[in-house]
């Protein structure tokens, strides 16, 4: 994993890749119009507004919840202006995109209806196994990538903005 003025750069290679790209990856907000399969290409892509958990600060805001339809830039807007007067650290998000190459065949599981609000997905966890991927998403929604030698590639594009809102889990 690589660092370059706070973005990340990570290609995935074993099973210790596999469970820091998930961490980084949990709570990441997909819009449906970002995920592709390119086919052609042995390909699959997806763009991500994922929450900076490496980056978060000790004595930073307690918990509150996502809940605003507004785009991405909409609510770093929002998040910036409400803070600009406030001296403390906040949290923050990046887009990045993640790549998988290699792959004969993508799955896919619940998304369309995960996804018909038009709200973006919420990813919670990326899997590896022998010969498939499994993307995680809330509200049951899957993706299965299917290849035997399947290679992971994510990388932070542009720059972070701050936010007030830390992803919660509440117990069900």
């Amino acid at each position: 994993m690589k660092t370059t003025a706070g973005r990340l750069k990570l290609r995935v290679r074993d099973d210790g890749d596999v469970k820091i790209l998930s961490a980084l990856l949990q709570d990441a907000l997909v819009p449906r119009a970002e995920i592709a399969y390119l086919g052609n290409e042995r390909r699959f892509i997806l763009l991500a507004n994922r929450f900076r958990w490496e980056t978060r600060p000790e004595a930073a805001l307690p918990p509150l919840e996502e809940g605003s339809d507004a785009s991405f830039e909409q609510q770093a807007k929002v998040d910036i202006a409400a803070h600009a007067d406030r001296d403390h650290k906040l949290y923050s998000r990046i887009i990045c995109g993640i790549c998988f190459d290699r792959v004969r065949v993508a799955r896919s599981r619940g998304l369309d209806a995960a996804a018909k609000d038009g709200k973006p997905l919420s990813l919670l966890s990326v899997q590896c196994g022998l010969a498939a991927w499994l993307l995680s998403f809330a509200a049951g929604a899957e993706i299965r990538l299917e290849g035997p030698a399947i290679v992971a590639h994510l990388e932070d594009l542009g720059e972070a903005w701050p936010t007030r809102w830390r992803p919660s889990h509440h117990d069900s």
